[in-house]
């Protein structure tokens, strides 16, 4: 039969589904296939089943991170990021520790960067359980990026490559860089930038935390001798305020001596 033939095409009766009718009950079929893969297949999956471990930053240290926008194109999808502790690289001794800091430069930081795939609740657990040191005494975290290569897995392999030069450059015993001293100037507009305080404190013993009543100066605290010497006129100066009327005189000191400033 031609389908050029108008008289051999039988007609229509509306005895059967058009073929947009066909195309949804093929559709069906399909999802109806699946249905019963899932329903019948999928329990004897079971028995492979295995239970999810998470890495240990013990064992495994270093963390790759990518973007991923559920198989669309964009140009952020290339770009990886390598973040490791610098105390689980495998460096034997301080000089080596020192000096693969500085060759790290602006890349190395006291603490863990805020997008390195760790939570403060993450880190903190970690530092209890001793895996991690804390952020000044301990060696802080190495992070590296790029983007410069148009697949992921080349970025990875660059970003993998740069951290096993480092490491092996940190490693070799003919210079240490001993006189060459390590700049933290970056880590401290960092933390000026964020105005949460941090910059405040020098480095030492409660380096990058927020500035508390403990930080005040004790050598401008007044002795034990000098308090017992101004207690009386501490004493005589509070029973004088509290007899002072509202809206009185308000008695003021000077080297010079004191006066007396009427109220307004």
């Amino acid at each position: 039969m031609l389908l050029d033939d108008d008289d051999d095409i039988p007609p229509f009766e509306d005895d059967d589904a058009t073929s947009v009718g066909h195309f949804l009950l093929r559709d069906r079929r399909r999802v109806l296939k699946y249905l019963r893969l899932i329903e019948l297949e999928v329990p004897l999956l079971a028995a492979f089943r295995k239970p999810f471990v998470p890495p240990s930053l013990f064992q495994e240290p270093i963390i790759l991170r990518s973007l991923s926008y559920g198989g669309e194109t964009h140009p952020a999808t290339k770009k990886a990021v390598l973040v490791a502790p610098v105390s689980r690289l495998g460096l034997e001794n301080p000089q080596a520790i020192r000096k693969f800091k500085l060759l790290a430069g602006v890349r190395w930081s006291p603490d863990a960067p805020l997008d390195a795939g760790l939570s403060p609740q993450e880190v903190s657990t970690l530092r209890q359980r001793k895996i991690l040191e804390s952020g000044h005494n301990g060696h802080g975290f190495f992070k590296i990026s790029h983007e410069g290569f148009p697949e992921l897995q080349m970025n990875l392999k660059w970003c993998s490559d740069t951290l096993e030069n480092l490491i092996s450059e940190a490693k070799n015993p003919h210079d240490y860089f001993s006189d060459v001293p390590l700049d933290t100037r970056y880590s401290e507009a960092r933390a000026r930038r964020q105005h949460k305080g941090d910059h405040l404190v020098h480095p030492g013993p409660r380096a990058w935390h927020r500035p508390t009543l403990r930080d005040f100066p004790k050598e401008w605290l007044p002795t034990k001798a000098q308090m017992r010497r101004i207690a009386p006129a501490v004493a005589q100066r509070r029973v004088a305020e509290a007899r002072r009327p509202a809206g009185g005189a308000q008695t003021l000191w000077s080297h010079e001596g004191q006066y007396d400033v009427p109220a307004e």
